[in-house]
């Protein structure tokens, strides 16, 4: 069934590939045809004044509507797929009127001549509109055929006129068959043609991929030095001139102020951080996200790390509270939520007020989703900065609120992992009140994987 789909789909594209490289070749084809047919009508006055009434009236009422027909609907995008039948059956069905037509008309050589070359016309037509090459075929044998049964059975012309029936069935014939070689030679050209197309559609999409991909990893590379120039040397800078300052006292023991021990610790705990992030980011590059879902319960993914954040918050003197359903499942990378839970606690306490609160909640949004949310009531963010830490691939950092500093990286790998398990990153932010950074995760692997042909579709 699945190469089935996949063959209808790689046909679909084809004839949408032919229509449009060929559109205005296939419309100026039919609307010649369609000024020609009815022009016909001044040599069947000529050849046939007897039965002209009953031809121009053919011509005019069968022709002009069955080829207007595919030049109409071949502006109509959804019709598009079909056109190669429809402009198979309209040619098909001219040749069919055209049999109509000699069926009034005294087989005479001269009026014959008229037909044959009407006939002929629609037949080269058939070969050169494009059309499906299987049913063009058997239309062209259909169309000899009819014309040849009419020639026997309504003028006996296999009697009347031998020689002219054997001259005008050969002709016919090896016409026939020579529009039905030239219709199969065309299509398997553009058939080939279709294919070296594609293959250098690929080629170019690979080429543009692999671009974005060397381009990617240059800036990955760019961002790594300047973590590493930067954001990683600035706190041993500040370490190290700490520990001069306490060097320079000359006495064996000395005190230090509670506030110095706090920046220290701070600047230790960020330096960690960082180290932390950079090993999961750069560890997530070169293995391409190493991307291992399972189904976990919630609670443990939350709490694997309290112990860490209490120790954290509780030096700025800030609250956790968290609200957990007991029992409930997640399908997800554990090491990967892990990360941009650790990350997006620490966001909260960076920018929460001492003796501020946060909030640490899982709970299920549906019967097949969990939300998860860390919310706090710390210094909130604009709009604007609200927008440059939503944009994907931005790395940007501010001071928390107590002049910690950051790399940005935190984020940035969140909305990565994020991005990887098919979601995204959300926030809700008012200034001077608080933020809530929040992303939905499925409950089952089962929704998962519909989740991911929604976004595939």
């Amino acid at each position: 069934m699945e190469w089935q789909e996949d063959k209808y789909k790689e046909d679909k594209d084809y004839v949408l590939w032919l229509f449009y490289s060929n559109k205005q070749y296939i419309r100026s084809l039919f609307v010649i045809l369609l000024v020609v047919f009815p022009a016909f009508s001044m040599l069947d006055y000529y050849s046939n004044p007897i039965s002209f009434n009953n031809l121009l009236y053919i011509r005019i009422f069968i022709g002009i509507p069955i080829l207007a027909i595919p030049i109409i609907l071949s502006y109509t995008e959804k019709i598009q797929v079909y056109l190669r039948i429809i402009n198979a059956t309209a040619l098909f069905i001219i040749n069919l009127s055209i049999s109509l037509m000699y069926f009034f008309i005294k087989p005479e050589e001269y009026a014959f001549n008229t037909f044959y070359s009407g006939l002929m016309i629609t037949t080269a037509s058939l070969s050169l509109s494009m059309s499906r090459v299987n049913l063009t075929n058997w239309y062209i044998i259909l169309s000899t055929i009819v014309f040849i049964l009419v020639s026997v059975f309504k003028h006996d012309l296999i009697y009347e006129n031998k020689l002219l029936f054997i001259k005008s069935s050969t002709f016919l014939v090896a016409s026939s068959a020579f529009w039905i070689f030239a219709n199969t030679v065309i299509n398997r050209f553009a058939r080939k043609l279709y294919d070296a197309q594609k293959k250098i559609s690929q080629e170019k999409d690979l080429i543009h991929f692999q671009k974005d991909k060397f381009e990617r990893l240059n800036t990955t590379k760019d961002q790594f030095l300047s973590i590493i120039s930067h954001d990683l040397r600035s706190p041993f800078n500040t370490l190290i001139g700490y520990f001069s300052i306490m060097l320079q006292n000359k006495q064996e023991q000395f005190t230090v102020k509670r506030e110095e021990i706090q920046r220290i610790y701070f600047h230790i705990r960020r330096t960690y951080n960082l180290l932390n992030n950079i090993l999961i980011w750069s560890r997530s590059q070169l293995r391409n996200n190493y991307f291992q879902p399972q189904t976990y319960v919630i609670k443990d993914i939350i709490f694997e790390n309290k112990e860490l954040y209490m120790e954290i918050a509780s030096a700025k003197n800030i609250s956790l509270t968290y609200i957990v359903d007991d029992y409930e499942f997640v399908y997800c990378d554990r090491d990967m939520i892990s990360t941009i839970i650790r990350n997006l606690i620490l966001n909260s306490i960076k920018f929460s007020n001492y003796g501020g609160e946060i909030t640490i909640r899982a709970q299920k949004e549906s019967n097949f989703t969990i939300e998860f949310a860390i919310i706090d009531n710390g210094i909130g963010m604009s709009p604007q900065v609200r927008k440059k830490l939503l944009k994907a691939e931005e790395q940007y950092s501010t001071p928390g609120t107590e002049r910690e500093e950051g790399s940005g990286i935190g984020l940035m790998i969140c909305k990565e992992f994020l991005n990887v398990h098919g979601t995204d990153l959300k926030i809700d932010s008012k200034q001077g009140i608080g933020s809530k950074f929040y992303f939905i995760l499925p409950a089952n692997e089962n929704t998962f994987k519909s989740q991911q042909n929604q976004n595939t579709d």
